[in-house]
């Protein structure tokens, strides 16, 4: 039996988790311990363990290799043992062809590197383990979220801007692709993020920044700090724009679920929630009929999917503007209304179709256009138009890095005119 006070000194070479084994001349997880020890933590450090509440079981009564799960973690962590400190850190777009990025691009290299906590964005950098740099991701998470909700904002405006629908349609299919707009195609981290900002609408008005942080919203305006933690209650005013934004585009955000983003189940479960809202938003809308309901939205998650493989994947050296974001986000939903139509064996789809095929089209001839004034060398004018080219063909290979600013090179000394949306010509469907 061990009691705490009465244990001699160890040797230097013991390990400090369970006082049993030697120490392998190294620091594992950023303690003295261990390798079973080490192994341990890496199994359990992520699970919601619960002490066995057993006298018998539990520390200090039994040697620490004899307590229950939750004790000997305690342990580690009183020992200063993180994940952070053994990993290696790789970064999320490291490419030397295209060592520029964009905001996005930069955004996620940060939040991409604070995977090894519960929830991925929450936690310090590789490397570290100060409690400090939970600050710098809550700072990093607004910053991503300004980002979206511009985004967002002009997406809205250049579907407004198309002609090839009806009013009606259009605001059936805005309502339809706000939510993923927000949350998909950031591959691994997208559950994270639509966790926070379901934080702001959720029932239980929590925003968690960090294991010991958590914000309380309730209070509308202001919100309040629910446990010691260094965030000023004022910041949480940056949320009342998107959710504003979203209420007055009759957006529902009851598809961010909170589940933790790194597991499988997570993954599915938020598609599966994903193609019920559409159904519903669909059905109530009366642009297919019901049984097309559900070929509608499995259409529109496919072409979302595969749009932003296409075209938002690894194009790193040339940056979009709002205008031509909206876009391709356009053509998205033409693509998608255009195939419904078609099963339904109506004139319209192929007409829905052809202005599709013109928008992308008229986008690819912009682009060549748009580096021919910025006088490009013709090297990098010929890899730009081959990756473009080979990320239509083979848009898989690059699936895991979708985000939302798809090209990033620096405006240097004028800006670029947005592709003349009036050139299309759109007939009523």
């Amino acid at each position: 039996m061990i009691v705490p006070g009465s244990r001699p000194a160890l040797p230097a070479n013991k390990c400090r988790i369970c006082f049993q084994r030697n120490v392998d001349k190294c620091l594992h997880r950023g303690a003295r311990s261990c390798k079973a020890c080490s192994q341990f933590f890496k199994r359990n450090c992520n699970l919601d363990l619960d002490c066995v509440k057993n006298r018998n079981m539990c520390w200090p009564v039994k040697a620490v290799i004899k307590v229950c799960q939750c004790c000997r973690m305690r342990r580690c962590l009183e020992q200063g043992m993180a994940l952070s400190v053994s990993i290696i850190h790789e970064k999320a777009f490291d490419d030397f062809n295209y060592p520029k990025m964009s905001e996005f691009a930069k955004l996620f290299d940060n939040l991409k590197r604070r995977k090894f906590e519960k929830f991925a964005f929450d936690g310090p950098l590789h490397g570290t383990s100060e409690t400090g740099d939970h600050r710098y991701s809550y700072d990093d998470h607004f910053m991503l979220y300004n980002l979206e909700k511009r985004t967002l904002e002009s997406f809205i405006q250049g579907l407004k801007s198309l002609k090839s629908l009806t009013q009606l349609q259009t605001e059936d299919l805005i309502q339809k692709v706000t939510p993923y707009y927000i949350s998909f195609g950031h591959g691994s981290a997208a559950a994270d993020f639509v966790n926070h900002v379901q934080g702001a609408v959720s029932t239980e008005n929590r925003l968690f920044l960090a294991p010991n942080y958590y914000l309380d919203i309730k209070p509308s305006k202001t919100g309040e700090i629910g446990k010691t933690g260094g965030v000023a209650s004022g910041q949480l005013e940056n949320l009342s724009p998107l959710q504003d934004l979203l209420r007055n585009n009759n957006v529902d955000l009851s598809l961010t679920m909170n589940v933790a983003s790194n597991s499988e189940r997570s993954k599915s479960e938020a598609h599966k929630h994903a193609e019920q809202q559409i159904i519903k938003l669909v059905e109530s809308s009366g642009l297919v009929r019901h049984t097309c309901v559900d070929q509608f939205a499995n259409c529109f998650l496919h072409h979302m999917t595969q749009t932003y493989k296409q075209f938002t994947c690894k194009i790193l050296d040339f940056q979009m503007n709002d205008t031509e974001i909206a876009i391709l986000h356009s053509y998205v939903i033409l693509k998608t209304v255009s195939e419904i139509l078609i099963r339904e064996e109506k004139r319209q789809g192929e007409e829905v179709k052809q202005e599709a095929d013109k928008l992308i089209n008229e986008y690819y001839l912009y682009v060549q256009e748009k580096w021919e004034k910025q006088k490009q060398d013709e090297t990098k004018m010929g890899q730009f138009l081959s990756l473009f080219n080979r990320c239509k063909i083979a848009s898989t290979e690059y699936g895991e890095l979708r985000i939302f600013g798809i090209m990033s090179l620096e405006k240097k000394n004028s800006e670029w005119p947005p592709i003349p949306l009036e050139t299309i010509n759109c007939s009523q469907p």
